[in-house]
Order: C-alpha cells, then structure tokens, then sequence
C-alpha cells in the first residue's frame, strides 16, 4: 500500500489507502491497485503513489481534501450513495428547522438580565423598639427641719419606714414655748379687764360732759385709753397665736405619704432654726425624667405606646409633657411622663422604651454607590438605587417607602442603577 499525497503540499495523508480519509466530511476509500496512477470518480482525477510511514496530523487531513483535476485543485468528490444520503439529511435538517419556527414564534432576543430575588417591604420591614435613658423623680424630696430653737427629745423615723401623711417624725423640748403661750393668754384676759373699765369710765365721762360738770380734756383722755387697751388687745393675741405656732412646731410631721430615706439629727442634740432632722421623698407624686434626643422628641409625642423599664419591671406610662430646651451637655431634651397604672420605686433607673411606627429596612439590604447609601428597588425589570439620606453601614434603616414596594434581597451587592435585572419572588 502507498499512502495519498496532496498535489498542493506534497504530504501524505494517510497511510493505508484502503482506510477512509475525511475528505469534506465524508467517507472516500482507494482500492490496491499497487503502483497505479488514477482511481475511478466522477470526474477525471490524476494521484500520486508515494511510500510514507507516519500518519497524517489533523489540520493537514483537512488540506489533503484537495485533489488535482483536469482544470486545477478542487474538493474531492463523493461516491454516488453517499451524495444522496447527504441530500437526504440537509433537507431533513431544513424541514426540522422550519417547523420550529412554525411551532415556536419568533421571539426577540433577550438581554443579559442579572437574576436577583425580591420581596415586598411590608414583608421584610421591622418596627424596632428605641429607648432612652430614664429614672423616676419623685416631685417631693424634703429635709424636715426645726422652725423653732430647741432641743431634740424625740426621733421616731426610721430610715426605710414608710409613713403616712400627718405622722410624728420627731418632736423638741416644748416647755419655752408652752409657757410663752400660757402668758400670752394671761395677758390678753388682763387686757379685756383693762379695756371693759375704760369702756365703763369713758361711758360717765360722756354723761358728765352733756351736764358740763366735767371738761372735755378728760372725755379725750379717756377715749384714747380705751384705743391703747384696745390695741395691746390685739398685740396680746397675735403672740398667743404666735406662742401656739411655736408649740405646733415642737412635733416634727410628714407632710405627705413618704418613705424615711436618712436621719439626720440626734435625740438630746438642741437644734436651731433650720437644723435638718429628716429626709423623706414622696412616694405618690411621681413622675418619670427622659433623656430624649431631639430627633425623636416629635416621634414620641406621636406614639401612645411608650413604656418604662427598670431591671425588675414594665409600665405602661403617658406623656406629660417635654421641656422647651436643650441640655447643651447631652444635647437632649428632657420628657416627663406620669404613669398609667401602678408607679415604679422613686430613684429607679432604667429606660423610656416604644416602637418606631416607620418601616425600617435590615442592614444587609444597604450598599453603598458612590458617596451614598441606599438600597436597590425593582422598577419594572430595572434596578432602581434609592438613596436613604443619614444611611449609616450596619444599622437598620428606616425608609419612607410604600409597603408595596419591592426590595432587591439577593443579588444587589453588584448591582448598578438601571441595570436590567429578573426578579422571583424569596
């Protein structure tokens, strides 16, 4: 056998002639003819016999489907069975094509869409809870102190008791005082005496003066005692009301329900005017001191559900009122809320808490483009970048957005604004 050699490249192109060569895709064989010089085809075809060991590589198979004929270099032909079996097939491959395009209409051509996943934002929205710093003041907090000079024979608060409005707290050396009252009744039972006989001489000295027996120098003298008396009369009870308010000031009391937070002074010690004695704090007037961020002062007035929470408890509270002011230490402003049911302990510390009524959005969903941050949205098959003024990384976000609509949740980290995107829904 001699292997077949290309006229235009002169390199063989197989090595047994009795194999199939793939000349233009199809099937062509040679028989042994040893040493002959053409092979029967359709057309006139001259080849040459040449001994050759190696086979042919791929890319120089396709160059030795190029014969010489009788006008030059031309693809080589095909046998007569195998040219009506590739009719055959070309024209099957047609009529599958055809009724394709019968059975599918012409559709136009996608875009390279992104697949992402959507979800509503009333679906994914969350309402978290805000808080702030709080503790219940109580409106009383009072040293009970001495009005009077004396010394203290008594001391029957206890530090912790709770004790009701009116109860003896502590009580001074009267004694002073006692006598002090006692005189000025003494004097005032003198000076009625006094102002009943002058009343009496005064009323002679007029009956006198109409018989001109006596002058009216003596009736004038005698008017104007009784007027003396009459005033030392009302001296003498003002300091017999005086001397019973010095006695009343003797007994120390509460003046409103309250609980016994120190003593301050001791049984036998004398005590001045103003020397403090007890401290008690009102335990049913009480309100609650907020520490609120000027941010949220307009959102809270808004909201009826607020509560305080100290490490023991919850309460339901309301708002009472908040301070035309900042504390320019903490830039807040203070709110004073009263509660609704039962009060907490006067000192608790603990926090106003309530639930943010605008829809936030998890910090997942936030990216960042540019100098912005905000979140992509589902406009009609287009990503929409939404920009949240104040957006911080790692922090829900709140949005002003209706609960309709929809939220890119899976596949925004590469997103760009008006980037065509398929949604499904998560």
């Amino acid at each position: 056998m001699y292997p077949l050699r290309n006229y235009c490249n002169s390199k063989p192109i197989f090595d047994n002639p009795s194999l199939t060569p793939p000349c233009q895709g199809e099937d062509y064989s040679l028989p042994d003819k040893g040493g002959a010089t053409g092979v029967e085809t359709s057309e006139s075809v001259s080849i040459e016999f040449t001994p050759h060991p190696a086979p042919l590589p791929q890319g120089e198979r396709e160059a030795a489907c190029l014969v010489q004929a009788d006008d030059g270099l031309r693809p080589a032909p095909l046998p007569q069975g195998q040219r009506e079996v590739g009719v055959k097939y070309r024209l099957a491959l047609a009529l599958l094509v055809s009724g394709l395009f019968l059975v599918f209409p012409l559709m136009p051509v996608a875009e390279n869409l992104t697949r992402v996943k959507t979800a509503r934002l009333a679906d994914i929205a969350t309402y978290p809870r805000q808080s702030a710093p709080a503790t219940v003041v109580s409106l009383n907090n009072s040293y009970l102190s001495a009005q009077i000079k004396a010394r203290i024979d008594e001391i029957s608060a206890r530090v912790g008791e709770v004790v009701e409005t009116g109860s003896v707290l502590a009580r001074l050396d009267c004694a002073d005082y006692r006598l002090a009252a006692q005189q000025a009744d003494a004097s005032i039972a003198s000076l009625k005496a006094r102002i009943e006989l002058a009343e009496r001489r005064l009323a002679r000295t007029r009956q006198l003066m109409e018989k001109q027996t006596v002058s009216e120098e003596l009736l004038d003298e005698r008017e104007a005692d009784l007027t003396v008396l009459r005033a030392d009369h009302r001296g003498a009870l003002s300091r017999l009301e005086k001397a019973k308010i010095d006695v009343s000031r003797c007994t120390i009391k509460s003046p409103y329900r309250a609980v016994i937070i120190s003593r301050m002074g001791s049984v036998g010690e004398f005590a001045d005017v103003g020397t403090n004695l007890v401290e008690v704090v009102d335990i049913e007037q009480l309100e609650i001191s907020a520490q609120v961020p000027t941010r949220d002062i307009e959102r809270i007035k808004n909201i009826t559900d607020l509560y305080f929470e100290d490490s023991a408890n919850r309460y339901k509270v309301e708002l009472r009122a908040v301070t035309p002011a900042i504390n320019t230490q903490t830039r807040n402003r203070e709110a004073r809320l009263l509660f609704s049911n039962g009060p907490a302990l006067p000192g608790a510390a603990g926090k106003l808490t309530w639930r943010d009524n605008r829809p936030h959005v998890p910090a997942k969903l936030l990216v960042r483009r540019n100098d912005d941050f905000g979140i992509f949205l589902d406009d009609n098959g287009k990503a929409d970048f939404h920009v949240i003024p104040g957006a911080q990384q790692g922090r829900t976000t709140p949005v002003a957005l209706p609960p309709d609509t929809l939220l890119v949740t899976e596949g925004h980290y590469s997103l760009q604004d008006a980037q065509a995107i398929t949604a499904s829904e998560r």
